[in-house]
């Protein structure tokens, strides 16, 4: 809540954060195509938000 957003908003941000973390678990461990592509884009993810303001 340091960017000022209400409880509710925080709360669904950290549920989809969390619904996030299950889905890549499973296309990891998924057969087929999936697990190469989930490794790129979590790394995008990552540097994406390592780079977003935080004030």
């Amino acid at each position: 809540m340091t960017g000022g957003a209400r409880r509710a908003r925080a709360f669904g941000v950290a549920a989809l954060l969390g619904l996030g973390a299950i889905v890549g678990s499973i296309a990891l461990s998924a057969p087929g195509p999936l697990p190469s592509y989930a490794i790129p884009i979590s790394a995008g993810t990552l540097i994406h938000v390592a780079a977003s303001p935080l004030h």
